[in-house]
């Protein structure tokens, strides 16, 4: 399900630029770009802690994170810039020991607001703030010593697969520094930027197995967490 809306949220990032390009530069509003690739650290305290206790590989707290992003950008009452993004953010992150393995990807789209507080020359800093749609996927499977293809297909094999679903409040920040045309010395809509924060799940108890089937009393989750992250982008 994830493959499947990543390759329609590429899809249509395209088709975006391809419609911003053909836009005037010099319009008030702009759409704007942007990739990015960092780090995540959860607290999967809580379901770690059923997971060690039926033989299975803890879930590592950090996480890889990458994804993409398009936004609108323009001016708030024609002073301060404002940016008003849509990304669609992956983490992973595996705990291989021996025959057992724990794995976990999630899928995070998020609606961002950014408010350009310093916009100087090619520097621009500002607090964002968004609300996300987060779905993570625990793949757990221990002591899978089935022998072959056969065994493991008759039922022996031992694993688990666990959904869960919140709804992250995202707070943080973003610093840009924008490129400069090598022979105008003009600048830029692209750049580079840092970007960092905190998720804050606000429903942490929403387990699934397959085909949404609900578990109930599962533990409390919150599969947000401290994220920093480098990206390119146009604004």
């Amino acid at each position: 399900m994830q493959l499947r809306q990543i390759r329609f949220l590429i899809g249509f990032f395209q088709a975006i630029a391809v419609t911003s390009f053909a836009q005037n530069s010099d319009a008030n509003v702009r759409v704007g770009l942007d990739v990015v690739a960092g780090i995540q650290v959860s607290d999967y305290g809580p379901v770690n802690a059923i997971l060690t206790r039926n033989g299975y590989n803890a879930v590592h707290d950090n996480s890889a994170r990458f994804g993409i992003g398009v936004a609108l950008c323009g001016p708030l009452t024609g002073k301060l810039p404002v940016r008003l993004g849509f990304q669609a953010l992956m983490n992973t992150n595996e705990n291989l020991s021996g025959n057992s393995r724990t794995a976990l990807t999630g899928l995070n789209t998020q609606l961002n607001l950014e408010l350009d507080v310093v916009n100087k020359g090619a520097l621009i800093i500002g607090p964002l703030i968004g609300i996300g749609v987060l779905t993570s996927t625990i793949e757990a499977s221990k002591d899978n010593q089935v022998g072959g293809f056969n065994s493991y297909v008759a039922g022996n094999a031992k694993g688990i697969s666990l959904n869960h679903l919140t709804f992250p409040l995202n707070m943080g920040g973003r610093v840009w520094l924008r490129m400069r045309n090598s022979s105008t010395r003009q600048l830029k809509r692209q750049g580079f930027f840092l970007a960092g924060g905190y998720m804050l799940g606000l429903d942490g108890q929403n387990w699934y197995w397959a085909n949404n089937v609900s578990l109930p009393n599962g533990p409390s989750l919150n599969a947000g967490g401290w994220y920093a992250q480098l990206g390119f982008g146009i604004r």
